[in-house]
């Protein structure tokens, strides 16, 4: 446990180094009911078809195998390790609250896949 949680932290830190602006902002929009908070469990559905839609050849068959998600004031930050037959993937996406858009800020292959 105590392993997993420092590999979170460093993870955070490179998501922190690794953000910049030059990566596209998305259009991910996000309906829910009138007068209802929008949640994580609204948002990712959305997410995850743009991650497996855009990068379709890294993540074709690929499960869930880890996932966690930070709430900020301003936006969403979904950490996802995808795992197929090509390898395992590591995820850090932001979704922003106010202009409903996906920024993908780290994408990369930690090993091979099953």
């Amino acid at each position: 446990m105590k392993s997993l949680a420092i590999l979170f932290v460093v993870l955070v830190c490179l998501s922190a180094v690794s953000a910049d602006n030059a990566n596209p902002l998305v259009s991910t929009p996000v309906t829910v009911a009138p007068g209802t908070d929008i949640t994580f469990n609204d948002v990712f559905p959305s997410v995850d078809t743009y991650l497996r839609q855009t990068y379709w050849y890294y993540l074709r068959n690929a499960n869930i195998i880890y996932q966690a998600n930070v709430n900020t004031l301003n936006s969403f930050l979904f950490f996802v390790i995808y795992r197929n037959l090509v390898g395992t993937f590591l995820v850090i996406t932001t979704w922003d609250k106010a202009g409903q858009t996906t920024q993908v800020n780290t994408f990369v292959r930690l090993g091979d896949g099953y």
